[in-house]
């Protein structure tokens, strides 16, 4: 099944072993958004694809980190991550998550 986000908001849903842990234990999705987006904008759109009431959003920013490739400098992605908690009266099927 496939979600229509906004592109401007959210980039994509965030699949790791600690993101599939917490869908599981504390119905929490985590996704990677825009640099530019508010709790409130994740609020609303994720209430609009999903159909599910949202308890509180939670939002991390991952800093620039130096690498190197091939024996040049250079430096990561800047990325947002947001821990969007579903609420409990909420009945959602997480397995729809999978992509």
């Amino acid at each position: 099944m496939s979600f229509e986000f906004n592109k401007n908001i959210v980039c994509a849903i965030f699949n790791t072993e600690k993101s599939t842990e917490l869908k599981e234990k504390q119905k929490i999705v985590t996704f990677w958004i825009k640099n530019s987006v508010t709790k409130e904008d994740i609020k609303k759109e994720v209430e609009k694809v999903f159909n599910v009431a949202v308890e509180r959003v939670n939002i991390t920013r991952l800093t620039k980190i130096g690498r190197m490739f091939k024996g040049k400098r250079g430096k990561s992605k800047e990325i947002k991550k947001a821990y969007v908690k579903i609420s409990k009266d909420s009945d959602f099927d997480f397995s729809k998550l999978q992509q």
